[in-house]
């Protein structure tokens, strides 16, 4: 891969500058797809499914065994969000679309129902967000360097290799996020491509039934972008149709997932600004640093040539301001609609701000060299770029909570303070690909499956999910409190530090008579996130250790 047009001159240069960029444009596929193997796929059962993991997992068996993903399977509810819809009257999981289910479902059926088989699926479309980013900035990029440094700094962006090792949704919202953007650009060129239409109306339902939060902006961005673009009397019936067709498949759906009741949707000023400042933060501290970020709208402006006809410009100029708007709609209807704020919500986003990173880096390069392969040398070993401004004194002496007495106003001020230290993600990742982590879910897990006896009730205050995973017990508690008032005596407790009320899981303890087991595994929040302000790449050694109750025969 070449940082310049032009190679240094000396006897022979030219004739092996050319060897080398044909053997790039065979090879750097496989060789995408031969690293991204090992990052992707590398150690991906060590790690415990944690408690939000666990609930994909769970569904997905549900959903091989019964036909439907139920919350409810006689014995163990599923249910993490007690003031939102997550499923019907008769149990049938609403507050997630199913795709993520069947690919798991799937996966179990041929792999066993093991940890690896869970995040097998999202792993690979992590891996193929790489492949399809990368083919498509070399087909829509006049300069193929931008498709090349584009695909692998999202390779390796290490918030999406965490988000993509996931069993969660996240990599699929990526992947069909890329293909529908894909999509719609071969819509837009002249000639239309044939099979455009049929693959954005594929990749756009897709993308619903993977996660509608991502689905809604992307349509919505897509839609102005278009119309500004100078739509076409030839195509704009074909368009009409494709959207009526989406339309068709996804309200019904849209109708029965009942889309209008997630995170609560009350306007709230301080938040909206609060959700703006952090996702502005989580973009320009692990992904688009602010030096570079200052430097696209100048590069752009050099390209961009509107016209009364497109007033957004045409060519490169045109697939950048796609990119820019659609990260601006995201972000802003999260920020105004969404009641919490997590890196998670915008990992649909990354290959986008990559490629514009890769955008910067190669207009910079063609300036002098030295400096783009400088650049992309200290983006990829560390953050230092990302630090500024927020290694500042200045920048984290103003306090968001200062504004209004709320909460996640301060998780603003903390994300801040992790964004301003020195760190290098890619090296931590790496001892995480060959080390052995441990966490509470895999201890709790552990201890139960060699001591517990089948038909023992386990209460737990959080982590109740793992636990029905790997064990196939009872249980009863968990963020919803599920049957707290009607377990009198469980077989087991475990009242974790970080789990809600846990002064009813005191009285129950206080009622009965049961042996405390300390175990020795760190009593973490939640296990071991993906965001990139929690995620853990080493054991935790210090701290309380999760404790176990068990219940005196």
């Amino acid at each position: 891969m070449s940082l310049r047009r032009v190679e240094c001159a000396h006897p022979g240069s030219g004739a092996f500058a050319t060897r080398m960029r044909s053997l790039s444009d065979r090879h750097f596929g496989l060789l995408l797809l031969a690293l991204g193997a090992i990052l992707f796929l590398g150690n991906l059962g060590n790690m415990y499914l944690w408690q939000d993991e666990a609930e994909t997992a769970l569904l997905s068996q549900r959903l091989g065994e019964y036909g439907l993903p139920l919350a409810f399977d006689g014995r163990n509810l599923i249910r993490q969000a007690p003031q939102d819809i997550q499923y019907t009257s008769d149990y049938v999981w609403v507050y997630h679309p199913w795709l993520p289910f069947y690919f798991t479902s799937i996966s179990f059926m041929l792999l066993g129902t093991t940890t690896f088989a869970a995040r097998l699926p999202f792993a690979l479309a992590g891996l193929l967000t790489v492949l399809l980013t990368h083919s498509s900035l070399r087909r829509h990029f006049v300069d193929r360097r931008i498709a090349q440094l584009g695909a692998l700094l999202l390779l390796l962006c290490v918030p999406f290799i965490l988000h993509s090792r996931q069993c969660k949704y996240f990599s699929l919202a990526a992947l069909f996020t890329v293909a529908s953007i894909d999509a719609y650009l071969h819509l837009r060129r002249r000639p239309a491509v044939p099979w455009a239409l049929p693959y954005l109306i594929i990749s756009a339902f897709l993308l619903f039934q993977s996660n509608f939060g991502a689905f809604v902006p992307l349509m919505a961005a897509m839609s102005v972008h278009y119309l500004l673009t100078g739509p076409r009397r030839s195509d704009l019936v074909a368009v009409v149709v494709g959207v009526a067709i989406v339309a068709l498949y996804v309200l019904p759906w849209a109708v029965y997932l009942q889309t209008w009741a997630r995170g609560r949707f009350v306007f709230d000023v301080y938040r909206f600004a609060g959700h703006l400042a952090h996702y502005v933060v989580y973009i320009t501290g692990w992904i688009l640093p602010w030096p570079l970020l200052l430097f696209l709208p100048y590069e752009h402006l050099r390209l961009w040539r509107p016209t009364r006809a497109t007033p957004l410009g045409g060519g490169e100029a045109s697939i950048i301001n796609l990119y820019v708007t659609i990260i601006l709609v995201t972000v802003v209807f999260l920020s105004a609609s969404f009641i919490w704020m997590y890196f998670s919500y915008i990992v649909q986003l990354v290959p986008l701000l990559c490629a514009l990173l890769a955008f910067v880096l190669v207009r910079l390069s063609d300036r002098r060299a030295c400096v783009g392969w400088a650049l992309l040398l200290v983006l990829v070993a560390t953050n230092v770029l990302h630090m500024v401004p927020y290694v500042f004194p200045q920048a984290q002496a103003f306090k968001w909570a200062s504004l209004a007495p709320r909460r996640y106003l301060a998780e603003t001020d903390a994300l801040i303070v992790v964004a301003g230290k020195l760190r290098s993600d890619l090296a931590q990742f790496a001892y995480e690909l060959t080390h052995d982590y441990d966490d509470p879910n895999e201890g709790v897990a552990l201890y139960l499956a060699q001591h517990a006896k089948p038909g023992d009730i386990v209460l737990a205050n959080y982590g109740e999910l793992p636990i029905a995973f790997y064990t196939g017990l009872d249980i009863a508690g968990g963020l919803s409190g599920y049957r707290l008032d009607k377990v009198t005596e469980p077989n087991w407790v475990i009242n974790r530090q970080n789990g809600p009320y846990r002064d009813e899981v005191d009285a129950i303890l206080a009622r009965g008579r049961y042996d405390a087991i300390e175990i020795p595994y760190p009593d973490l929040p939640w296990g071991n996130r993906p965001v990139p302000e929690y995620h853990k790449f080493a054991t935790v050694h210090e701290g309380p250790n999760v404790v176990l109750h068990r219940r005196m025969e």
